[in-house]
């Protein structure tokens, strides 16, 4: 990580957004008395979302540690222009691929590492270090639906990944990291030695991989980071992408979709658009319309009561 004396604005900017926080009554009283609501979503993941008055705090956050950290070249998430697309596009072209990610790696990473890159690597401290603190963590970790969570996952654990990054390296591997999802790639076969040196350097943050879901890929495609590269140096949508979509549209007409429905509706079709443009391209037109509507029909409703 690079020193503090390299980065005396994202301190600054940092210590500015506290100071207008001091002052927020509403979303300080939110912070200590109910900041999350917390549920389930379609595949059963703990969902834990900001109320609104610590959002827009998160989102300038988010901005500032987009623009005064650098991002790593192996790191395809957390800042702009950055997704599983382009993560899935460094692996084309490999005789070998391995796919992994980190077991429940926001509620892993704990409050004191994130404690410990604000205070270390930004100089935060005192009432400044603990604010922040409580808007970028929540409940001795980070909240898998605040803005922060992406960015500061890698920022916190950086020196691991960095360390990862030059070993695969040096043994002519790479290395990306998308989340809580690593890929390894090679033009030649790539060791079991390397997978347990991984889960030894991630233990030293209390980090596991999810042995179930550590898959090896051959010369004729992998499926990485929900993309699929083929043997030609290609990428194609899943085929079971556009079966989700059939059925959603069988199962419910569009005007009779409630407005999550729509949203996983679009964002479906939002993915097969990135391989295929014109696939699905009018229904996606039509549950935009939808849900617009839904959205103004809810807005009134919250004005009348």
């Amino acid at each position: 990580m690079e020193n503090i004396k390299d980065f005396p604005v994202v301190r600054l900017a940092l210590l500015g957004v506290l100071e207008v926080l001091k002052k927020d009554t509403n979303c300080l009283h939110k912070l200590w008395q109910n900041p999350y609501k917390i549920y389930k979503n379609k595949k059963q993941r703990i969902i834990e979302e900001p109320c609104e008055e610590i959002v827009d705090y998160q989102k300038i956050i988010t901005k500032v540690l987009q623009k005064e950290f650098e991002r790593p070249d192996y790191c395809y998430s957390g800042w702009k222009m950055l997704n599983n697309i382009k993560n899935a596009e460094q692996h084309l072209n490999q005789l070998e691929t391995i796919t992994m990610d980190i077991s429940h790696f926001y509620p892993n990473t704990k409050e004191k590492f994130i404690r410990k890159f604000f205070k270390e690597e930004i100089g935060l401290s005192g009432v400044d270090l603990e604010l922040i603190l409580k808007i970028t963590s929540y409940k001795d970790h980070l909240p898998t639906g605040a803005s922060t969570s992406s960015i500061l996952s890698t920022l916190v654990h950086k020196t691991l990944f960095d360390t990862i990054y030059k070993k695969m390296k040096k043994q002519e591997i790479k290395f990306t990291l998308y989340v809580d999802d690593m890929t390894l790639s090679a033009n030649k076969h790539i060791s079991d030695n390397c997978i347990k040196y991984i889960k030894n350097v991630l233990n030293t943050h209390a980090l596991f991989l999810k042995s179930a879901k550590i898959k090896r890929f051959g010369y004729k495609g992998a499926l990485i980071t929900g993309a699929k590269t083929t043997q030609s140096g290609e990428l194609q949508v899943r085929f079971k992408a556009g079966h989700e979509v059939v059925e959603m549209l069988r199962a419910k007409k569009i005007a009779d979709m409630s407005i999550e429905e729509l949203q996983s509706l679009i964002a479906k079709i939002g993915y097969i658009n990135q391989f295929q443009k014109k696939q699905f391209v009018v229904t996606k037109n039509i549950a935009v319309k939808q849900l617009k509507k839904l959205h103004e029909l809810s807005r009134k409703e919250n004005e009348n009561a």
